[in-house]
């Protein structure tokens, strides 16, 4: 893979994919739960760190269900349209992003990890089942679909300057 082109396969893709989650999954685990709880700026008011993961794994579970709606054969979605939408989804990013927050908030952070895990593991298993075609992408971010590379690639990557900012923040407070 180069930074020009992208990957030219699905099992670079797949790589790809597999790093960016183990480099979040890592970098949460090596947090303690005072860290885990301290306020993130990203997604809305009132987050913390910890809420990132039930977060991201709602978009890995959405963009898993739209790997396996597409190796069913169904046809892409029309340009413009979102994950949310290919998925049936009616309600705004806004009122989704906090209905997952509030659906995980008191759960333990083993259920939230866990469930991370598993979304996880159901994209990776959805991508792998699709033709090289219909994952990757010439002129997608770093030559993926973007209806995948954003979920799966570009969401944790958003989001690890949220954490580190917030980390850092709180190095100054106490």
């Amino acid at each position: 893979m180069t930074a020009t082109t992208g990957v030219t396969s699905q099992q670079e893709a797949l790589a790809l994919f597999d790093s960016e989650y183990a480099q979040a999954i890592a970098r949460l685990r090596g947090l303690s739960r005072e860290d885990l709880g301290r306020p993130v700026f990203g997604e809305g008011a009132g987050w913390r760190i910890r809420d990132l993961i039930a977060h991201w794994a709602m978009w890995q579970r959405l963009a898993a269900n739209a790997a396996e709606k597409i190796a069913a054969g169904t046809p892409w979605p029309a340009e413009g349209s979102n994950l949310r939408q290919f998925n049936g989804v009616a309600v705004s990013l806004d009122e989704l992003n906090a209905e997952r927050q509030r659906e995980f908030d008191a759960r333990p952070l083993d259920e939230c990890f866990a469930e991370l895990e598993s979304a996880h593991r159901a994209l990776m298993a959805g991508l792998a089942k699709l033709p090289e075609r219909d994952l990757l992408a010439p002129d997608g971010p770093e030559g993926i679909r973007k209806h995948f590379f954003m979920p799966g690639i570009h969401h944790f990557r958003f989001h690890r300057e949220h954490i580190e900012a917030a980390l850092k923040e709180g190095a100054r407070t106490t």
